[in-house]
């Protein structure tokens, strides 16, 4: 047990700049080794994005132009035939390309210090076609989790997502107010195939955001 610790509960993610979907079909337990989530689209290239968890048996459709997340059938996953990508084999790119500094929790590309939303850096991860980086920071410090071998970090504060283009790490688009129901919550970022949108589900499946990234999409071969 932690003890001495305040985290605050958030009552709502009013100030955040994207919705909180509860996905409470996944919820329940600490997640066991190899759990993830994976995303594809419905249709290639264009309209709404599933989201399948590894072990579960529902998945959500996220409708982007009503910005909306339902459940479906595995059906629905089992008839699309657009790429997969699986957030679980998503990491952060080379530590020579760009890294988070351990004894101040920022970014840093090389020896050259990269401005972000948050002060403290939680997580970065590479896009499929490891030409941009999803950035998570947080307002607050970094404080030890709640959730022993997680694998991740927790910090106070309002949360932050940013896209970074690599190797030169410059922005992309503007900061985006990510929303939290505590500020003990762990995010895990994944973008999807097609680098369109990344989401961030809470460690133990219990909710997501998405993002819209404005990245450009390389031409058609």
């Amino acid at each position: 047990m932690l003890v001495g610790m305040l985290w605050r509960h958030r009552e709502s993610s009013a100030g955040a700049d994207v919705p909180l979907f509860k996905t409470s079909a996944w919820a329940g337990g600490m997640p066991e080794y190899g759990e993830q989530i994976m995303l594809r689209r419905e249709i290639k290239d264009r309209g709404p994005l599933l989201l399948k968890h590894s072990k579960r048996d529902t998945v959500y459709r996220y409708d982007p132009a009503a910005t909306s997340l339902t459940a479906v059938s595995e059906q629905t996953w089992n008839a699309a035939s657009s790429p997969i990508a699986e957030c679980g084999k998503q990491f952060s790119p080379p530590p020579d390309v760009l890294r988070i500094d351990k004894a101040s929790n920022s970014l840093m590309a090389g020896t050259r210090p990269i401005s972000t939303a948050g002060r403290t850096v939680l997580k970065l991860t590479e896009s499929p076609s490891k030409r941009w980086v999803a950035v998570l920071s947080a307002a607050g410090p970094l404080k030890s989790s709640l959730i022993p071998f997680s694998g991740g970090s927790a910090a106070s504060g309002e949360h932050y997502h940013q896209v970074l283009s690599l190797p030169d790490a410059v922005p992309v688009g503007t900061a985006v107010q990510l929303p939290l129901e505590r500020d003990s919550d762990l995010l895990v970022p994944c973008w999807s195939a097609d680098e369109k949108e990344v989401i961030y589900h809470e460690l133990l499946f219990s909710y997501l955001s998405v993002v819209e990234t404005q990245v450009t999409q390389p031409p058609m071969p």
